[in-house]
């Protein structure tokens, strides 16, 4: 540890600059190859069919927008439905021929670029991004064209299917109307002076009779109604598109992918750094400290020459510690000490000695 903090000072710009420079250069490229085109619309509502309870809301009914959000979003869900949209837009020409499973990823990138968004109570925001710009507005203007397109084809399937419905419940109201008169008739006929003012069995035969002849003509009614278009019509959502999806002119990032960049630049920075100063830590083997004196030799350190600043030239001063003194610049922090010498090594130290206060 004391080695890697001691290669980070000896070289701190060098070791600062790819924790500064990577991140930028990180955010650039992410800003520069992710970018995206957006185009929105914002459409009316001007008919809504259903109005349907939200449990656990406040408000007890759902607002035209958001019924129409819920409708478009169930029909994202079909995966034919978005590949219908896709083929309807120049989505397809954007992969090159022979790409494999251009479907799903034109399902995902659908998907994923398209934010619905409920403004008031009959408005709708629909913004799409897309990396082309003529994409991002064709995929706005057919996503509205096949939902009306897909609404009005399920709207006629539901319109045949409660049809057969209907036409079944009519035959048994007309067969249960035609057993009510018979009932009359043979009541009647039974008691040929009876009156409905009088006769109270009489005048609940007539009574269910009425009845039944009033559900025989509501279901007559219903289905002359499921019959024509005007009754399919009103079962839809019916909406104007009062800002058209325009072809975007300028790219935009999104502020998440540009703050997931920058703290993917900043932790690669880092990490770049950290490794260099490992490096330098492991291939400076110079002796830089009394520690590291230690570490390389296994003798004891007597003293450890400082730094000497003040000095007009850098040229080595040897001499006796009387010597030193005279030059005024340079401060006298220690001396070696004199050691108990051996017999053997006595006379060569006392040269030595000399040979030092001579020079």
């Amino acid at each position: 540890m004391r080695r890697f903090v001691a290669a980070f000072f000896r070289h701190p710009f060098t070791l600062i600059l790819p924790a500064i420079l990577i991140p930028l250069v990180v955010v650039f490229l992410v800003r520069s190859l992710a970018s995206s085109y957006t185009s929105s619309a914002t459409i009316f509502i001007t008919s809504n069919p259903y109005v349907t309870v939200s449990a656990g809301s406040t408000n007890p009914y759902s607002t035209p927008a958001q019924n129409l959000q819920a409708d478009i979003s169930e029909y994202l869900t079909h995966n034919s439905f978005l590949l219908s949209v896709a083929n309807h837009t120049d989505m397809p020409k954007t992969y090159k021929q022979g790409a494999g499973d251009i479907d799903s990823q034109m399902e995902a990138r659908i998907q994923s670029g398209l934010t619905i968004t409920p403004v008031g109570n009959g408005t709708l925001t629909i913004q799409y991004s897309d990396p082309n710009a003529h994409v991002a507005a064709q995929v706005i203007t057919a996503l509205l064209q096949q939902y009306l397109t897909q609404s009005i084809q399920d709207a006629e399937n539901t319109a045949q299917n409660t049809i057969k419905i209907f036409q079944q419940k009519l035959q048994n109201d007309e067969a249960q109307l035609r057993s009510d008169d018979e009932q009359i008739n043979q009541y009647i006929q039974q008691h040929p002076n009876t009156d409905v003012a009088t006769d109270s069995t009489l005048a609940v035969l007539q009574a269910t009779y009425q009845n039944d002849l009033a559900q025989v003509t509501s279901d007559q009614q219903e289905l002359q109604k499921l019959n024509s278009s005007t009754g399919i019509i009103a079962s839809l959502y019916t909406f104007e598109v009062t800002d058209p999806p325009t072809i975007p002119t300028t790219p935009t990032v999104k502020s998440k992918t540009t703050l997931t960049a920058m703290i993917g630049g900043v932790a690669l920075g880092l990490g770049v750094s950290l490794g260099l100063i490992g490096l330098l830590a492991v291939a400076d083997r110079r002796i830089h400290s009394r520690d590291d004196l230690v570490e390389a030799f296994p003798l004891p350190v007597l003293e450890v020459i400082p730094r000497l600043r003040g000095l007009l030239e850098e040229t080595p001063v040897v001499g006796s510690e009387e010597a030193l003194n005279h030059l005024s610049q340079v401060p006298v922090l220690a001396t070696l000490p004199r050691f108990a010498e051996s017999s053997g090594t006595q006379a060569a130290s006392q040269a030595l000695s000399t040979r030092a206060e001579d020079e």
